[in-house]
């Protein structure tokens, strides 16, 4: 897994940026989306290039990448506001707008978890967790949604290829308030961390952009409210259709119910200061399993 550095040094601060594989074959594509993005105006945190030009280096098995420190914040999901919100849509479109143009390149598509995928990993980390005499309570909820998802997942009827969605735009991979960071009035001034940059549908990153900005903390009216208001700024620069958004819900939906990942960082890695992550995770797998979603996205797109 990637781990991350502060750099004091004489010369000023930096950020030092470890990449997750000692093998990292689509390191050359993080640093490929990075730049296009920058040159096409969004405010993308670029690396230093080293003394060969490059904008990662290899050292003691590990790609590496230079970063300078912004003394900044990002964002906090209790205090997300519709100023803030508005911003984190309007800057997502603008992502996408500058990845409608990105040469057709070789590069790689968007990942969604399979059954066959699902079925290797759960029964490994179920194993784990069977091996494990007195288990926390984390890991007995672990445990319960490893099965839950099994059980769950046997109840979706729409699957990946029965959806209409393009796979030809670049996208961020992972965009949401915590890989920004605002100034005081809740302006978004730079976007960081293309580790999942990837060729995908412009409507599953807004869908999943909305759960993680506009639902992280809860589904309340407040969140609700938030996020119409997410897809009114979107839209406001870049086209999104009902019937779009809705598949694309579905994918989403699927792809975390086939998800294994997030327990795996604390039971194979032994990655334990995240553990919210798996919690937020847990909370939106029991809401997709409960809830209709054609429904929910009626309750939360803006007509």
């Amino acid at each position: 897994m990637s781990q991350n550095f502060r750099v004091e040094t004489d010369k000023g601060t930096y950020f030092l940026k470890q990449y997750r594989n000692r093998i990292n074959t689509n390191i050359y594509e993080i640093k490929e989306a990075e730049a296009f993005f920058a040159s096409g105006g969004i405010q993308i945190i670029s690396p230093i290039k080293d003394r060969y030009e490059r904008e990662a280096f290899w050292d003691g098995e590990h790609w590496f990448s230079l970063f300078p420190f912004i003394f900044s914040q990002s964002p906090i999901a209790t205090k997300m506001n519709l100023t803030l919100v508005g911003n984190l849509a309007r800057t997502l479109s603008r992502i996408h707008l500058v990845g409608q143009s990105f040469p057709k390149l070789p590069f790689q598509l968007l990942r969604i978890g399979t059954e066959r995928k699902f079925h290797l990993e759960q029964v490994e980390l179920l194993r784990i967790l069977q091996g494990h005499k007195q288990k926390t309570a984390l890991e007995e909820r672990m445990m319960d949604i490893l099965r839950k998802k099994a059980v769950y997942k046997r109840d979706v009827i729409i699957q990946p290829q029965d959806l209409l969605l393009s796979y030809d735009r670049l996208l961020h991979g992972d965009y949401q308030y915590t890989n920004v960071f605002i100034d005081q009035t809740d302006e978004v001034t730079h976007v960081y961390d293309l580790e999942r940059a990837c060729l995908g549908p412009t409507e599953y990153e807004v869908v999943r952009s909305l759960m993680l900005n506009c639902f992280d903390d809860g589904w309340k009216p407040r969140n609700f409210s938030h996020a119409r208001h997410y897809l009114n700024e979107y839209r406001s620069n870049h086209p999104l259709s009902f019937d779009l958004f809705r598949q694309a819900m579905h994918l989403y939906a699927y792809n975390i119910l086939h998800m294994t990942w997030i327990e795996a960082r604390y039971l194979v890695f032994g990655i334990d200061t995240q553990l919210d992550l798996f919690n937020r995770h847990a909370d939106r797998v029991e809401f997709f399993a409960t809830q209709n979603i054609d429904s929910f996205c009626e309750e939360t797109f803006p007509m």
